[in-house]
């Protein structure tokens, strides 16, 4: 499980010596891209990065836009949670991202930052980790399973007046006095744990935050619109235990668990490809990753050996193109009016500050520049891409702040797939870089995982899609819209 709140963008730095609440086995991040250039680094190029944060937050008046982000499905940034927690313990990241740095070297990148999942989508975010696990890590992950229903995940019931009750994720409130005691949160020692399950006032004291979710991971409770997807994923689960066949329904629990678990797995992954990056990408370029099963993080395994049982995330994912999509599902919510969202450099809501501190951390990391990343895009797979004209890459409020700097010729790569996005798609959908870089890592981790939907094949020889899944509602569930309708009538 992950006990973290929180965003952030940059890794989190645990000191040598500290205690772990998790123990992932070894695994990491890769650059799908190594051998371009990144920022320069200068005064200026500082002075510029900071510029650019500031005009890539509208004034408050602004802020409102034509984006309700709170109904927003935050697929992107589940799929982000789910994939990917990085972290190290390695001093070279305690950085100060206010203070002058240089960029790290790749190699150390690449040898010290850990990644708490596994890389596979495999829902760990709602199902928890597998390996060896602290004692009260263990209690709470066995306590994510439905005590009376053991099969199903386990969920708790909100009395709604005048309305059948409301469902909700697991919180600490539902497991005190029943699976762990106050006497075992109150005597925690670890300062990460604390933190994740006590609030702190102003006077430096803590009192225990019952209402925090306990989910495989728990940066997924902290906004109400990503913690309504888990929720979804969770009653999926549940409503496809009951569609069992009998033979499992009657066998052990166990069993009905983990084919409860494979099917809504196959569902996930099978929903974030042909619907999630099919709403997201420029579709030449998801076209062209499906046709060539994702020629680049295919190329890019052939210069690395993950850890059993891992498969390696590309930074240009993490820190490029997976925090363009937060609170992006390409339409508003069902049951709603909100306007679509759109993807841009405009980011209404977000702080300045933290968008410099992306911006820093993605210099920190050394990341390649998005010129240096279609260059080489073109040379892997043969999938060729226009460079934004320089008239494009100046337009709009962001223009000033990178006019006459070395970012024009050797610009950030979120930001560049932020205003690749803005230009070409009217903040639609990604442009061919950012979608390149987003589907070929999602359609990479799954040609490079053997039991994946794109793996599959049925008793009659032919690859699974939806109508061999589970059909709880009558139908099968071929997109998230799909999810929604299913969790409802579950």
């Amino acid at each position: 499980m992950i006990f973290q709140t929180g965003h952030g963008a940059q890794p989190h730095f645990r000191p040598k010596g500290a205690a772990h609440p998790t123990r992932p086995q070894t695994g990491g991040y890769v650059y799908l891209f190594p051998k371009p250039s990144g920022v320069p680094q200068s005064p200026s190029v500082r002075k510029a990065l900071k510029t650019l944060a500031a005009q890539m937050a509208p004034p408050a008046s602004d802020a409102a836009s034509d984006v309700n982000w709170g109904a927003l499905h935050s697929l992107g940034r589940f799929l982000g949670h789910d994939l990917s927690f990085a972290y190290t313990d390695n001093a070279a990241f305690d950085v100060d991202l206010s203070a002058p740095f240089d960029p790290l070297d790749r190699d150390l990148v690449t040898g010290a930052l850990m990644n708490g999942h596994s890389g596979h989508l495999h829902l760990e975010c709602l199902y928890g980790r597998s390996g060896p696990q602290a004692p009260f890590e263990a209690r709470l992950q066995a306590a994510l399973r439905d005590p009376d229903q053991p099969a199903k995940m386990r969920l708790t019931q909100t009395p709604s007046a005048g309305a059948p009750s409301a469902f909700d994720v697991l919180r600490l409130g539902g497991l005190i006095g029943r699976d762990i005691s106050t006497y075992d949160v109150m005597t925690l020692t670890n300062p990460e744990l604390r933190q994740f399950f006590f609030r702190r006032d102003p006077l430096g004291g803590e009192t225990l935050n019952l209402h925090r979710a306990i989910l495989g991971d728990g940066r997924n409770g902290d906004i109400p619109a990503l913690t309504r997807v888990h929720l979804a994923w969770l009653r999926l689960h549940n409503a496809i235990v009951d569609t069992a066949p009998d033979v499992l329904r009657t066998g052990p629990v166990e069993d009905l668990f983990d084919w409860a678990r494979d099917q809504t797995r196959a569902v996930y992954q099978w929903v974030m490809v042909f619907d999630g990056l099919a709403q997201t990408c420029d579709h030449a370029a998801l076209g062209h990753v499906l046709a060539h099963r994702a020629p680049l993080y295919s190329d890019m395994m052939t210069r690395v050996r993950p850890a059993l049982g891992h498969l390696p995330i590309p930074l240009e994912f993490c820190y490029g193109v997976i925090r363009c999509l937060d609170g992006f599902a390409g339409g508003p919510a069902p049951d709603t009016n909100a306007a679509p969202a759109r993807i841009g450099t405009q980011l209404s809501g977000t702080p300045a500050e933290e968008i410099e501190a992306h911006l820093r951390v993605s210099h920190l990391l050394n990341l390649p520049t998005a010129q240096g990343c279609i260059a080489e895009i073109e040379a892997k797979s043969g999938f060729v891409i226009s460079p934004l004209a320089e008239a494009d890459l100046l337009s709009g409020p962001t223009g000033a702040a990178i006019a006459d700097t070395d970012l024009v010729s050797n610009t950030p790569l979120w930001f560049y797939i932020l205003k690749e996005a803005e230009v070409l798609a009217h903040g639609a959908h990604l442009g061919p870089l950012g979608s390149m870089v987003l589907a070929d890592t999602v359609v990479g981790l799954l040609v490079h995982d053997p039991s994946s939907v794109l793996n599959r094949v049925t008793e009659q020889g032919t690859g699974w899609t939806p109508e061999d899944g589970p059909i709880p509602a009558g139908r099968p569930i071929k997109t998230f819209r799909d999810v929604l309708i299913t969790e409802r009538m579950a």
